[in-house]
């Protein structure tokens, strides 16, 4: 395994903790206020964290099994993957459709039918993926700046900075595909962004 791989499952058990830790404060504050935001900020966290541990349980398996030969451990990357990546995009679906103010169910149902179709009706799945990513968190990145904008309070700044940073994140993974080192800061600024949001999370009165 080269070094650049090593850190980069380093950053993803750091994006673990971190996410969990913002499922678990969301779900908290929304105990304490009665507020949907917080519920349905909770619920997209526990969707990403999840999507974290199944990646994890996914290099688990990859790696005991490295003697069953290439076609398992293929079936392993592809079945891991799409799980990981079904869970990833429901959570920063969730995230688009509070950021957005959606509240029309029919609205929400065709958003998420059409998000699903272009994600696997497309040649390559991980390309997909990587754009519905990238658009979804464009929307939540510019929804929080207008934010940002009315407000003018340090939390608003950090919120936005945060899903700035996770925007950024996703453009070094597509232009990084085959480049390690590329990817691997494309890991550092995901994380920094999630870390961002735990701050902004945190204080919250």
């Amino acid at each position: 395994m080269a070094w650049f791989d090593i850190l980069a499952t380093l950053f993803y058990l750091f994006s673990f903790i971190v996410s969990a830790l913002i499922a678990s404060f969301s779900y908290k504050y929304y105990k304490l206020t009665k507020e949907k935001k917080f519920r349905n900020f909770s619920i997209a966290f526990f969707f990403i964290t999840l999507s974290f541990v199944v990646q994890a349980l996914t290099n688990i398996v990859i790696y005991f099994g490295l003697n069953k030969g290439s076609q398992f451990i293929s079936a392993a990357i592809n079945n891991g993957f799409t799980v990981y990546a079904l869970l990833t995009i429901a959570g920063f679906f969730v995230l688009a459709i509070l950021s957005l103010k959606i509240t029309d169910i029919k609205v929400i149902s065709l958003l998420a039918a059409l998000t699903l179709i272009s994600l696997f009706i497309s040649p390559s799945f991980l390309v997909a993926f990587r754009i519905i990513l990238l658009i979804l968190l464009a929307f939540i990145t510019f929804n929080f700046y207008r934010n940002c904008c009315e407000k003018e309070s340090f939390s608003s700044r950090i919120v936005f900075a945060a899903f700035l940073l996770m925007t950024f994140a996703q453009v070094f993974y597509i232009s990084g595909r085959y480049i390690g080192l590329i990817f691997l800061v494309g890991n550092i600024i995901h994380f920094l962004g999630y870390l961002a949001l735990l701050i902004a999370i945190l204080r919250f009165k």
